[in-house]
């Protein structure tokens, strides 16, 4: 969708390895890190929103750690 090379759906799509052997969430971290995705260049309704430096830290940290899945919780917090 929207040119996206590869989907984002589930966590098993995170864990997917390109021919090189590089997983998927490397390169989200990648282009996270750059601040190339979320991508603000695409005209799109409604408009992508930019990740909060909270959102980015995140993200980049569970990359950094394995990108382990998660433990249950919800993403509200709640379980």
């Amino acid at each position: 969708m929207n040119g996206a090379p590869f989907p984002l759906l589930s966590y098993e799509d995170t864990q997917v390895a390109d021919a090189r052997g590089k997983p998927r969430f490397q390169k989200m971290a990648d282009v996270v890190a750059s601040a190339y995705m979320p991508p603000q260049f695409l005209s799109l309704t409604p408009p992508v929103e930019p990740l909060t430096d909270e959102e980015r830290s995140t993200l980049l940290d569970w990359c950094a750690a394995g990108a382990r899945a998660d433990d249950g919780a919800a993403c509200d917090g709640g379980t």
